[in-house]
Order: structure tokens, then C-alpha cells, then sequence
């Protein structure tokens, strides 16, 4: 889930960070033969950064 990642009351992660860290997680899902679920609230796709990153995700995985 985003916010996890992203909200500084959480992990506090940048959009740099979290990147290879949720490829990280799906590869590692993959590896187990096990699916990758992905939470993104739309209400985080408000800044241009966040969109960014959700379409980078998409993408890397």
C-alpha cells in the first residue's frame, strides 16, 4: 500500500526510494510463484509525483 511506503507517519519512503523497493517485492513474489497485489488509494494519485510512480509500478511490474 502506498501510504505505508509514502506517509511520513509510516516508513516515509521518497518516490526514488519506494520505486525499487516495490520491484523488489513483486520479483520476490514472482520467485515463489505467488501474486503481487497492489493497493493504491486514487486518492493518492493527486501530485504529478505520485502518478509518476504509480505508472513507473504498472510498468516495472
Amino acid at each position: 500500500m502506498e501510504g505505508s511506503m509514502l506517509g511520513g507517519q509510516y516508513m516515509g519512503f521518497s518516490h526514488e526510494k519506494s520505486l525499487p523497493l516495490i520491484q523488489k517485492l513483486a520479483e520476490t513474489c514472482k520467485m515463489f510463484n505467488g501474486d503481487f497485489t497492489l493497493l493504491w488509494h486514487n486518492s493518492s494519485l493527486i501530485s504529478r509525483k505520485d502518478r509518476e510512480l504509480y505508472g513507473k509500478v504498472l510498468v516495472g511490474v
